[in-house]
Order: C-alpha cells, then sequence, then structure tokens
C-alpha cells in the first residue's frame, strides 16, 4: 500500500486547519477519472476546473463522457476543453451515447477526443485511484 506523507502547518489555528493550509509532499501521482453524463454548462465547468486542479497537482486525468454530457464534445462548444487536451488529459466519448446524441464520427468531436466503449470504461474504473461523477 501506497502511503502519502501530509505535512500540516498549524499558525494558530487550533486542529482543524484550512485546506490550503495542509501541504501535500511526495504525494505519488494518481489516475483520475471523471465522468460525465449531462450537457449542462455547469457539468462542463466542473470538468474544466476539476481536470485542471487534478493537472497541477501531477495527477493522470481522464474523462469519460457518458449519455448527453458527450454534445460537449461538440467543436466550439467548450472553450477549456483544447487546453485540457493539450496539457495530456484525455477526453473519451461513449460511441453509443455520441450515436444517439448525433455525432455519428470521429470527425463530429473537438480534435484530440476519442470514441469510446463502456468496456474501456469498465477497464478505467478498475485502473483509476479516484473516480468523480459529476452532472
Amino acid at each position: 500500500m501506497n502511503s502519502i506523507l501530509i505535512e500540516i502547518r498549524v499558525e494558530g489555528k487550533g486542529l482543524n486547519p484550512l485546506p490550503w493550509e495542509i501541504e501535500y509532499r511526495g504525494a505519488p501521482s494518481m489516475l483520475m477519472l471523471m465522468i460525465g453524463s449531462t450537457d449542462s454548462r455547469a457539468t462542463a465547468e466542473k470538468i474544466v476546473n476539476l481536470a485542471s486542479a487534478s493537472l497541477s497537482r501531477g495527477h493522470k486525468t481522464i474523462v469519460f463522457f457518458n449519455a448527453e454530457s458527450t454534445k460537449l464534445l461538440e467543436p466550439g462548444r467548450v472553450e477549456g476543453f483544447p487546453g485540457l487536451l493539450s496539457r495530456g488529459v484525455r477526453l473519451l466519448a461513449c460511441v453509443t451515447s455520441a450515436r444517439a446524441t448525433g455525432l455519428t464520427s470521429q470527425g463530429d468531436l473537438i480534435e484530440g477526443a476519442e470514441m469510446s466503449s463502456l468496456g474501456e470504461l469498465v477497464d478505467l474504473f478498475e485502473a483509476s485511484d479516484r473516480t468523480m461523477f459529476l452532472g
């Protein structure tokens, strides 16, 4: 089992430090899996913000778009997605959901996003250290 050394700096704050007072040292990189299910603006913002935070901690990040959220991968829909792709985030669209929402080919997605499957999602569940369901 891997361990993480957490150093807590308490500057007169008592035994309950605020989140920014906790400093992570030598924490191993994790595989973070995020799963979106709606095409709302709030879901898109959560994905961009959480993926950016994950990357800033040095974690490998994958976002799987299921159901209506596959529409978020249409070109020009979410400004922050190309930036995530350029930083190494994988954006995966469930091929069955994509087809149901009218995205019938790889060319219907933003450049760099990939068509995927529920089979790959199962593999990602097994491989990921943390999974978050968004929207």
